[in-house]
């Protein structure tokens, strides 16, 4: 720190002093950064207490950035070019500081893909988008500073000329052999001129980079799983992201909406068959399925009829048990019916999910039925409420059996057609629901010839 000190503008205190190592003049009071080096006003906020230096320089230029530390070190992978990138755009103590920033939001996003259940794939993916939004935010910053360095030359040299004019020179400026040299200099001057107001023009219309610090850095970085998911054709959804990340799911959706457009990405349309599947296995691998009315009978027959139902629930599921489940064999078959026939336009995938299963539930367990609209609990046979699926689906319960209805009446007019049309009613439609998928398969097959 320099001896001398300057009047702090901020707190009234002699104590702005020029601080060698973060670049900048530093009241040691307050903390107050000048702004005459070109740095973003510091924020005050009473709840952090940084002090003075490199640290405040570094706060007061890129603002707070409220990360929680994570765990171990991870791989780099292509978050290094975004990492070099934004070093050699500012020196010093910055680009450590904001290396050890983006390190931070690697780790941070890789945590919540895990938590998540992410594959790979969608974590590098995500981690790619992470690594051009922050070398895009570097080279911003480069470009702004830039800007201020021009405006700052033209701005000194305008003021040296009007000091060094004097009577003699512009005397001598009169010889024809000078003019040329005088024209240069003008040029020059326009090109300073020139180069500051296409910075401050680009400045003012070039959108930044979408913020991925701060409050809602999680929020920030489980948008863009969700963006790399999607790009995937995964199933993540913004209702499991809002969940992880304790945000609300408009907000998340926001924040997606904004990266998608900076990062100019053109998402797939969301696999629906995919979905109802993923929730379909998990149902079944989580063992909350009751067992079916046979393997009921047969468990109760092997155990002496004691225990055998709950011995089968809690029993793990391998893999090929689950594919092959009648749950999931009979909702790839509804739900392809259902895509066919476009009946899930205007609906989320959650809510779709959510009474597609419902109806394929009915069909396994007709107890279900007979307890009304799945709320048949284990005393009466039946295997998840609507309220148990709903949560499980992340649907809304109104949403999910207001469409079930809808999905049943259009059953209903489908099977009109057909021979056994008019066994058809509304509280057995779902024991006719293999028969009626495979007979509109054989109708469309017929249509198609």
């Amino acid at each position: 720190m320099d001896a001398e000190a300057e009047l702090c503008t901020r707190c009234g205190v002699s104590a702005v002093t020029y601080d060698h190592e973060g670049s900048c003049f530093v009241c040691e009071s307050c903390g107050y950064v000048s702004q005459q080096q070109g740095l973003a006003p510091y924020q005050d906020d009473h709840q952090q207490a940084h002090p003075v230096g490199g640290q405040v320089a570094v706060t007061a230029a890129y603002a707070t950035e409220a990360g929680q530390p994570a765990g171990g070190a991870l791989p780099l992978g292509s978050f290094g070019a975004g990492t070099e990138a934004a070093a050699r755009c500012v020196g010093g103590g910055s680009d450590r500081a904001r290396a050890q920033r983006q390190r931070r939001s690697l780790d941070e996003l890789q945590g919540l893909a895990a938590t998540l259940r992410l594959p790979g794939p969608v974590t590098q993916l995500a981690a790619g988008f992470l690594a051009r939004i922050h070398q895009a935010a570097a080279e911003t910053a480069a470009a702004r500073q830039h800007g201020g360095c021009l405006e700052t030359g033209a701005e000194a040299e305008a003021d040296g000329g009007r000091e060094g004019s004097t009577p003699g020179d512009a005397w001598d400026s009169d010889d024809g052999d000078d003019d040329d040299g005088a024209g240069a200099e003008v040029m020059l001057s326009s090109e300073h001129a020139g180069a500051s107001a296409a910075a401050s023009s680009a400045k003012r219309s070039t959108p930044g980079p979408p913020a991925m610090g701060g409050q809602h850095s999680a929020a920030r970085l489980g948008a863009l799983l969700y963006l790399a998911a999607r790009s995937e054709r995964g199933t993540l959804t913004l209702a499991e992201v809002a969940m992880a990340t304790a945000t609300d799911m408009y907000r998340v959706g926001e924040m997606a909406r904004q990266q998608a457009s900076f990062l100019r990405l053109s998402l797939p349309a969301v696999d629906v068959e995919r979905f109802v599947v993923r929730i379909a296995r998990e149902l079944v691998a989580s063992g909350a399925l009751q067992p079916l009315p046979l393997q009921q009978t047969a468990a109760a027959g092997h155990e002496g009829g004691g225990g055998g139902a709950a011995a089968a629930a809690a029993a793990p599921v391998s893999e090929t048990a689950v594919w092959s489940h009648p749950l999931v064999r009979r909702a790839l078959q509804l739900t392809g019916l259902v895509l066919r026939r476009g009946w899930h336009e205007g609906r989320t995938p959650r809510t779709v999910a959510g009474a597609l299963l419902s109806i394929c539930l009915d069909s396994l367990y007709p107890q279900r039925t007979a307890g009304g609209a799945g709320g048949a609990g284990p005393g009466g046979g039946g295997s998840l409420t609507v309220t148990q699926l709903s949560r499980a689906a992340m649907c809304a319960e109104s949403q999910l059996y207001d469409l079930k209805q809808e999905i049943v009446g259009r059953l209903l007019r489908l099977a009109s057609g057909l021979p056994f049309g008019p066994l058809v009613a509304p509280s057995n439609v779902a024991a006719y629901l293999e028969v009626i998928v495979a007979a509109d398969q054989v109708v469309e097959g017929l249509a198609a010839q």
